[in-house]
């Protein structure tokens, strides 16, 4: 077992070059369905792929890549929650190659828990507190003893939080272990936990139109596929044409964030962005789409119509006809989800005052309201219903993200 501060050997010198190499991570996916009144309205999903954390002997985990936040996060050993206890938890004993260290990634003075740096991060509805190690990681496969590490281009030292207290929503309700924050720089708590970064082996280059050691491409399946994240660039198999475009604004605060430059319900084109103020986050872990908060009312009455008087019971609202929504980002990049996309599955008795018909049950669109000032008064959430329409490709060399319609397997999968 390693001491704090002291390194068994230097990963960092011989892993120059990750990225270079493309290679691809099987995403598999889990559905969680949320009931009302004994009714599954919707379905909270979650897609994760495996990671392998330690040397000689690596711990496999099951982890979701997720764009909306910015650290790589394990269960700890020392965790002892239920949330905890329903996972695979890193056991930092079993590594020759941890090393622990604080957040700005010097050796800690103590190593007793109240002596050592600890930092509590945020995720929606939950919320995980942990310390700091330093490990080799492997992404999509492991390496094994008799491999030399500077040959396995998916391997590399980073720094992870290691999280003793984890909130039971969401975290034990969902089968992957932890969270890898695919964010930008700003998102993490110090550059050194960047992941990214890490992967270009910190290596800096003047000719960013040819660095993808920091590009990552996200698809995402229907029905039975198996979905993927790319690393080292995107997949050009997957796309249909050429990428489209958008450049990231307000890169200073971590996200992948759009600007949304025009909005269409329909043939109708809303006056909701004309201010210019309009922006949307790209979020590989969230399941549905947001809309600004102070827009909500509006795109639902937009989006909403009535279940057919004949439709037969437990009708799925995502058969019934409606208006697409279409977005345009800066660059002229145009992002369409029909009616099917957005829609949830079951129908809502709603007060019909306004259109005279008394209460009856609408078909209404799966919206999260978003409020997140920081980001501008009119913030949008792409989420899953986006990445199953589009392949996306995320460039944090360049901050920008490319979409394109996706290759599947088969044109007729449908969502499940």
């Amino acid at each position: 077992m390693a001491v704090a501060g002291t390194r068994v050997f230097n990963l960092a010198a011989v892993l120059v070059g990750v990225g270079h190499a493309i290679f691809t991570v099987p995403l598999s996916k889990q559905d969680v369905p949320v009931v009302r009144n004994g009714r599954t309205i919707l379905h909270k999903t979650a897609y994760f792929g495996d990671i392998f954390v330690g040397h000689p002997e690596p711990q496999a985990f099951k982890v979701v890549f997720d764009t909306g936040s910015g650290h790589f996060i394990l269960p700890s050993a020392d965790c002892g929650g239920e949330s905890c206890l329903l996972h695979k938890r890193y056991n930092r004993s079993l590594s020759s190659t941890a090393v622990d260290i604080n957040w700005n990634g010097n050796p800690p003075k103590s190593l007793r828990p109240k002596k050592r740096d600890r930092v509590a991060i945020d995720y929606g509805t939950g919320s995980v507190t942990g310390s700091f190690v330093e490990e080799v990681v492997c992404v999509g496969e492991p390496t094994r003893a008799d491999v030399v590490l500077k040959n396995s281009e998916h391997c590399m030292q980073v720094r992870l939080i290691t999280a003793e207290e984890m909130t039971d929503n969401p975290f034990k309700e969902f089968e992957f272990d932890g969270v890898l924050g695919l964010g930008l720089d700003a998102l993490a708590v110090h550059p050194g936990f960047h992941f990214l970064s890490q992967m270009g082996g910190g290596r800096q280059t003047n000719n960013p139109d040819r660095d993808t050691s920091k590009v990552f491409g996200v698809y995402l399946p229907k029905g039975d596929e198996k979905g993927e994240i790319t690393f080292g660039g995107h997949n050009p198999a997957r796309v249909e044409g050429e990428l489209q475009w958008s450049p990231v604004v307000k890169a200073e605060l971590g996200y992948w964030l759009l600007s949304v430059t025009k909005v269409w319900v329909g043939d109708d084109e809303l006056d909701f962005c004309a201010d210019g103020t309009c922006t949307a986050i790209a979020d590989t872990g969230t399941s549905v789409m947001g809309v600004p908060k102070v827009g909500l009312a509006q795109f639902h009455a937009a989006t909403s119509r009535p279940l057919p008087a004949n439709a037969p019971a437990g009708t799925d609202c995502r058969t019934v006809p409606g208006k697409p929504i279409v977005f345009e980002l800066e660059g002229g990049v145009q992002l369409r989800l029909d009616a099917m996309d957005y829609t949830r599955r079951a129908a809502k008795a709603v007060d019909g005052a306004v259109d005279g018909d008394g209460q009856r049950e609408k078909c209404i669109a799966s919206l999260l309201p978003v409020s997140m000032e920081p980001l501008g008064p009119k913030p949008f959430m792409f989420g899953e219903p986006l990445f199953l329409k589009y392949y996306a490709a995320f460039d944090a060399s360049q901050k920008r993200i490319g979409f394109a319609k996706p290759v599947r397997a088969s044109e007729d999968a449908q969502v499940v």
